[in-house]
């Protein structure tokens, strides 16, 4: 027990035993009392005001004992599940603090109902000597009978809270098996009626809510939605909400967010039905939506709930030649086919399979079929190697690298500004639909004709955005491919070195610089030879020989660098 002397204490102690005996030791007792919001709704014979009389009422006995109010910790409105309370961690601070000697509450379930937390708080007591105190249950934490009554009445009180929490679970099951809504904020659409203690449609708000829907399942995207409604001018649902402190305050009359609209798309109740425990039931409330809307939007969204990445979709196996590699017996693009061995690493082997064999299978009449696709691109970048070891080949790679882009710099600039001239024109209709809208506010059909029209031009809005970024991004990135040519030539001078440290997505541009199309086709060494075309090679991967075309951004007379650096129409590499 923490015993508090006056000044005088300390030199009657210096007297000795016997003037000490005389002195009365002072022990500051601290009130605590707590009372729910369910208790207070009840008026029982519990409040905050009755809890301190019968407290002091108590106190007043142990008077002569030397207990003295030392101050009045209270809480109210908060429950005895949890040690979350304001008053009760001022009263724990006090307590580490030394300055208080014993606790006082009207009956522990004040403090806490759980069995677990008082043996913590009675840990912290008895670690300091703070004696704990019942008003209306006796008993003495230092006493074993009275420590047996603590741990009988803490266990009564657990009982007595699983019980009711179990009893509020039956009701709201109960309540939701006959449709009826359990609670919590009132949903956006729907006001509370509390004689037929059911939801009913808000005439304003349930317009809001099923243009909501109609937007989601014309725009796929709850941000788009959300960008839509604030562009129209419309705010969250406006409450007034009352704090435990007995403030009234506002909340909500926000802009929307993707959250927000996505939170209502999913929500069962929009089509009248009321949700408990994760089964739904035949709500006693009218849907705002029908059930197949309230399908549709759902649809919409689920689209888009793990879309892949641009890039990955693009080339998600990392292929180089993706888009350029051509079958030369069918014409058709060759595309990324993974086979169901996989190497050491765990990775599965990689082939370019020829797109009729993709589409038709065996039926199919191509004789290349698939082609190995490691093999084949390590020999693609050795032919590029040594092309890019040659001036004449970089500088022509250089002018028709400018050219190209010269011609597709024009058209976008084009475009561009008939993107920006389009975005601008849907800003200022949009704007003047809005001014309409405030003039004739509330005259019936009118201003639901006015609020389609706007909504149209917001999504205008929103398409002539895209297509604005879309072609701001190209014309950007055709405005970087004409390098300058030191660093080309300082780039490709130092191929076979730099090349293994580029990234993927550096290596496909590197790439599609250079090559415009190569074409891959079975040859047979012994029944056929190569024509006179000093664009084709032949080359032998694994077991089979392929004829291989190249179309390079350059001049023919590349073909003559090649030549004289051994790598010619009749190349033999392994692959």
């Amino acid at each position: 027990m923490i015993s508090s002397t006056y000044p005088e204490d300390s030199a009657a102690h210096a007297t000795g035993r016997k003037a000490n005996a005389n002195v009365k030791k002072v022990i500051r007792c601290a009130i605590y009392s707590r009372v729910s919001t369910d208790e207070q709704t009840r008026r029982d014979y519990n409040s905050l005001e009755t809890q301190l009389d019968i407290c002091r009422h108590a106190l007043a006995v142990k008077k002569h004992e030397g207990w003295v109010e030392d101050e009045h910790f209270s809480d109210g409105g908060y429950s005895g599940k949890n040690l979350e309370r304001p008053a009760l961690g001022r009263l724990l601070a006090a307590i580490r603090a030394g300055e208080v000697g014993a606790v006082m509450v009207y009956k522990i379930d004040r403090l806490t109902r759980s069995i677990a937390d008082f043996y913590a708080l009675w840990e912290e007591l008895k670690k300091r000597e703070v004696i704990f105190v019942s008003a209306t249950q006796s008993f003495d934490t230092s006493d074993p009978t009275g420590n047996l009554m603590l741990n009988m009445l803490l266990s009564f009180g657990q009982f007595e809270r699983e019980l009711t929490s179990e009893r509020v679970r039956h009701k709201n099951l109960e309540r939701a098996r006959r449709g009826l809504w359990n609670g919590g904020w009132v949903p956006t659409g729907f006001t509370y009626d509390k004689g037929a203690k059911t939801l009913a449609a808000d005439k304003e708000e349930s317009k809001l809510v099923r243009r909501i829907f109609a937007l989601t399942k014309e725009l796929k995207s709850p941000t788009a939605v959300a960008d839509a409604l604030n562009e129209l001018g419309l705010f969250t649902k406006l409450r007034t909400v009352t704090r435990k402190s007995g403030e009234r305050q506002e909340v909500g009359g926000k802009r929307w967010i993707g959250d927000r609209v996505r939170r209502i798309i999913t929500n069962p109740i929009y089509k009248g039905t009321i949700v408990h425990e994760g089964i739904e039931y035949e709500g006693q409330h009218d849907g705002l939506v029908s059930d197949k809307v309230w399908a549709a939007a759902n649809e919409a969204l689920a689209s888009l709930e793990n879309p892949a990445r641009p890039h990955e979709e693009r080339n998600k196996h990392g292929l180089l030649l993706k888009g350029l590699l051509r079958c030369g017996c069918c014409g058709n693009l060759m595309t990324p086919k993974p086979a169901g061995k996989k190497d050491p690493d765990g990775n599965p082997y990689l082939y370019y399979c020829c797109g009729d064999v993709a589409k038709d299978g065996g039926a199919s009449a191509c004789n290349l079929r698939n082609l190995s696709a490691k093999p084949f691109e390590d020999y693609i970048v050795r032919v590029i190697g040594e092309f890019a070891k040659h001036p004449k080949s970089i500088a022509a790679t250089l002018t028709a690298a400018k050219k190209e882009g010269s011609k597709a710099i024009t058209p976008l600039k084009k475009r561009v500004a008939a993107a920006q001239a389009q975005l601008d024109e849907a800003e200022q209709e949009l704007e003047h639909c809005k001014g309409m809208l405030r003039k004739v506010d509330g005259r019936g059909g009118l201003t639901e004709e006015l609020m389609a029209d706007a909504e149209k031009l917001v999504e205008r809005k929103r398409q002539c955005r895209i297509e604005l970024e879309v072609a701001q991004m190209e014309l950007q990135r055709r405005q970087r491919l004409p390098l300058h040519e030191t660093h080309i030539t300082a780039a490709f001078g130092q191929f076979d070195r730099l090349f293994p440290a580029l990234d993927q997505g550096q290596r496909e541009e590197l790439i599609r610089l250079l090559i415009r199309e190569v074409r891959v086709s079975r040859f047979d060494p012994e029944k056929e030879t190569i024509p006179v075309d000093p664009m084709v090679f032949r080359t032998k991967i694994r077991t089979a020989w392929y004829r291989v075309s190249f179309q390079f951004y350059v001049s023919p007379s590349l073909s003559m660098d090649l030549q004289k650096c051994g790598t010619g129409s009749h190349s033999e590499g392994d692959g």
